[in-house]
């Protein structure tokens, strides 16, 4: 489960959807990015994406996602 992603979007007021559209992907996608079923490594592409919109910087998400495991 990423619930540094899950704070991070609700930090920003977003919804699931809203934050899929900005990412350019289904809502139904992302909801598997954040539980952790799809993605399990981060890409470098989606991990810029969600650093540029959620404010966040690289080595954040790298944090997190090394936390998280």
């Amino acid at each position: 489960m990423r619930d540094w992603l899950q704070k991070a979007r609700l930090n920003k007021s977003l919804t699931q959807q809203q934050l899929a559209e900005k990412l350019g992907i289904s809502e139904s996608y992302l909801a598997y990015i954040e539980s952790g079923a799809r993605q399990k490594k981060l890409d470098l592409a989606m991990a810029s994406k969600l650093a540029s919109i959620l404010g966040l910087n690289i080595q954040q998400i790298v944090k997190y996602e090394n936390q998280s495991k």
